[in-house]
């Protein structure tokens, strides 16, 4: 399960819920670019967010992968 924090927080937004969660899934959160610990970008558009996505889960070498975000 990837955990993706909302507009202008980071990936410690999941820290109580993660816990829980973990009792019955693996659980993976993350900084989007720009936010939090990760890097200042140029680009924040939607495509560049997706593309992001796309190279943890491929990085990471997830499968059947449940997405949960809020903002």
């Amino acid at each position: 399960m990837v955990l993706i924090h909302g507009l202008g927080g980071s990936q410690r937004e999941w820290d109580v819920a993660g816990v829980k969660l973990a009792r019955q899934f693996r659980i993976i959160t993350f900084d989007q670019r720009g936010h939090g610990a990760s890097s200042r970008s140029s680009d924040y558009s939607w495509n560049t967010r997706v593309d992001d996505l796309a190279a943890l889960i491929q990085e990471m070498e997830l499968h059947d992968v449940t997405l949960v975000g809020h903002s």
